[in-house]
């Protein structure tokens, strides 16, 4: 009950979204309020806002959502969930949603994973 109300609230329009980081393709935000951190495992709710409309299947989406899981002892982060809309900031149709609980990675040193690694492992100290 609580992933579906989490679920519903990291996709309202009402986020508050924070500038995070900017990518050669796209500006990431992130929601801070829906951030959490228990022992060494962090989640992190992100919006990426693209420079141009990318590929779907047969349509293509100008922004995404995404939840990140960050393993903080270790320094690896992996996509647990994912969606893609066809209006900026997240607004517009849904076209794609997936749980995916990809395989994990390292973070690495001046990229975004290193900003969502801050972010869900040391909260308030940016």
């Amino acid at each position: 009950m609580a992933l579906v109300v989490l679920l519903a609230y990291a996709s309202s329009a009402a986020a508050d979204w924070t500038f995070l980081y900017a990518a050669d393709d796209a500006n990431w935000y992130v929601d801070r309020a829906l951030g959490r951190k228990r022992g060494t495992m962090a989640k992190v709710w992100t919006l990426q806002q693209y420079d141009s409309a990318q590929p779907l299947q047969s349509n293509t989406y100008w922004s995404s959502k995404m939840q990140a899981e960050i393993r903080c002892h270790s320094r690896q982060w992996r996509v647990f969930y994912f969606s893609g809309y066809s209006g900026r900031m997240g607004e517009g149709e849904q076209l794609y949603s997936q749980e995916v609980a990809g395989a994990w990675k390292i973070v690495q040193p001046g990229t975004v994973s290193e900003a969502l690694y801050k972010v869900g492992c040391y909260p308030g100290q940016d």
